[in-house]
């Protein structure tokens, strides 16, 4: 199932976040109470129907990719990209207001099930239920706990940077990665999915994304519906709503959790001489109130120190309650290592930084 996932996350994800088309049906109904899940833009408060492809621009998107993007493409209740070169990179974005974030909301608990996160019956009335009161941070605080099932998807909640609270999950299955951001502005939320080359660092996807964040809710009118934009941006007037306050165009800071562990050995830069079967064991200090520890190993080219891969790769993170992770490294080449702190409630502290290590032979 593992192997099957890595190569159906782009069709798959893509389509459920861009056009809210969702694969399992039940899943919709239990998160809505109704049989079809797609919205109908609702104009009765007066609030107009945005174009989102008048939201982000290809120069936006690139930032993300790395490379040259196609045009965009109108879906339902969104806006698409993919990369020029192969399709094989997209990004998508969306914003409701209201009762109309329901589908976004939906496209984030699929996103969980298919990095194989067990939703069950008592899960699902959970999230519908704070999904109907648009309580969006215990909704998003659910996802979170709901995470730690999964060694594919890492899911965090942040605060600052102009948002009243951040959610993001990011997933690593080489050779590429993804990320689900949404940003939360009292009723108001501004949703993308992003599918990136495995060389674009996660706290780089985040900083991009919350900086477009900030731009997109500049830009966004005090009241609007989910509809499909036209191929050229319609005619509109100036906006009514007062400019937007300057935020900080910065990565957001974690809402709680404990610190970094201060990392001991092997230390940074470590050179080790000897071969096979190479066996490590990292160390670092205690963090008062954790409960265990998430260690996360990789190695790198020897041609290209900064083209690392988890290792193993179906085993991206390991689980340890100890200070200590013992393992036989692959092969004669570069490698890091960092580890993170989980509380109690199972919140995800600081990561400690990424320490290098190489073996010779």
């Amino acid at each position: 199932m593992k192997y099957l996932f890595r190569y159906v996350i782009i069709p798959i994800a893509a389509a459920s976040l861009l056009a809210f088309n969702f694969v399992n049906p039940d899943l919709s109904q239990k998160l809505t109470g109704k049989a079809d899940s797609t919205a109908t833009p609702d104009s009765a408060d007066g609030g107009s129907q945005l174009d989102f492809c008048s939201l982000v621009s290809k120069a936006d998107v690139e930032k993300f990719f790395g490379e040259p993007a196609n045009e965009p493409t109108a879906m339902p209740g969104g806006c698409a990209f993919t990369n020029k070169k192969d399709g094989l990179y997209a990004f998508s974005l969306s914003a409701g207001q209201d009762k109309e974030t329901s589908n976004i909301l939906q496209s984030q608990a699929m996103l969980l099930g298919m990095a194989g996160v067990k939703l069950d019956n008592d899960s699902m009335t959970k999230l519908k239920s704070l999904a109907d009161g648009q309580d969006f941070a215990g909704f998003f605080e659910e996802l979170v706990s709901l995470s730690k099932a999964s060694t594919t998807i890492t899911a965090q909640l942040f605060a600052g940077g102009g948002n009243d609270l951040t959610y993001w999950a990011w997933i690593t299955v080489p050779p590429r990665r993804s990320g689900a951001f949404t940003a939360i502005r009292g009723t108001t939320l501004v949703s993308m999915y992003l599918v990136v080359p495995e060389s674009q660092p996660e706290e780089t996807m985040l900083t991009e994304a919350n900086q477009l964040a900030n731009t997109i809710y500049s830009k966004l009118p005090p009241k609007f519906t989910m509809g499909l934009a036209s191929s050229a941006p319609p005619a509109q007037t100036a906006p009514t709503q007062a400019p937007a306050t300057p935020v900080p165009q910065s990565t957001p800071t974690l809402v709680t959790g404990l610190p970094a562990p201060v990392q001991v050995s092997p230390t940074d830069g470590k050179v080790f001489e000897t071969g096979f079967p190479r066996t490590t064991t990292f160390t670092w200090s205690a963090v008062p109130g954790a409960k265990k520890y998430i260690f996360e190993l990789m190695a790198c080219s020897n041609g290209k120190p900064d083209d690392c891969f988890i290792w193993p790769v179906d085993k991206p993170k390991h689980e340890v309650k100890s200070t200590s992770y013992t393992f036989g490294f692959v092969g004669a080449q570069p490698g890091k290592w960092r580890v993170t702190a989980i509380d109690a409630k199972g919140i995800s502290g600081t990561p400690s930084g990424w320490w290098t290590f190489r073996y010779k032979k």
